[in-house]
């Protein structure tokens, strides 16, 4: 049987540094799908074809900048979320895209440890130091981006400090959030309401793809 063609194509992608996380990935895909609706979430598998015919490694080197401030190279990552969402937009209005990496990025509003626009998003995972961090981070921030890819660019963080749409500013206030799972959403109820008012809301099961 064939998925429904009203759920949202999502790629989930990420830099050759995490390949080795992919059991971790996949894991915690399936778990967002079974607790969030609407998607049809993709992992890309290593060295395939991106975007620009490019791999996600390629593609993130033309955002890369010398960050004089932190003394290293970054992703810059504002211009890079908005140039995936331009690209969506151009083609394919209903797709959406999160890039993990294991590279500092440059963020937003404080928060340097993930950006994102209205279709697409990116998630930094530096701060981790263990493969138990890798998995708490990575499920507590790909719940948090698809909150903000949910509620729109201009919706600001959740004051409730137990919800997942609080601002994740620090290491700390992530690996101090309760992981979401299969049956918790991570969202607080007012967030949770808003969400399904939202402009990309898909009331249907979500699924995972062995293809795009």
């Amino acid at each position: 049987m064939g998925h429904s063609s009203w759920l949202r194509p999502t790629t989930i992608t990420w830099t050759s540094e995490l390949e080795k996380y992919r059991p971790i990935f996949e894991e915690i895909v399936q778990e967002c799908a079974a607790a969030l609706p609407g998607f049809d979430f993709y992992l890309l598998r290593r060295g395939e074809v991106y975007k620009d015919f490019k791999d996600t490694d390629e593609y993130i080197k033309g955002y890369l900048q010398m960050d004089s401030e932190r003394g290293c190279w970054t992703i810059n990552s504002h211009p890079l979320v908005s140039s995936l969402t331009s690209e969506i937009m151009n083609f394919e209005l209903r797709n959406l895209t999160i890039v993990f990496t294991r590279q500092p990025i440059s963020g937003k509003e404080n928060c340097r440890y993930d950006d994102y626009d209205t279709r697409s998003a990116i998630i930094s995972l530096e701060f981790c130091n263990s493969d138990d961090e890798i998995r708490k981070a990575a499920s507590v921030m790909l719940r948090h981006v698809l909150g903000h890819i949910y509620l729109g660019r201009n919706e600001t963080h959740c004051d409730n400090p137990y919800c997942i749409m609080h601002r994740m500013s620090s290491r700390e206030s992530i690996m101090q959030h309760i992981a979401p799972s299969a049956k918790y959403s991570g969202f607080c109820e007012g967030c949770w309401q808003k969400i399904q008012k939202s402009r990309i809301w898909v009331n249907e099961p979500s699924c995972v793809s062995d293809s795009r």
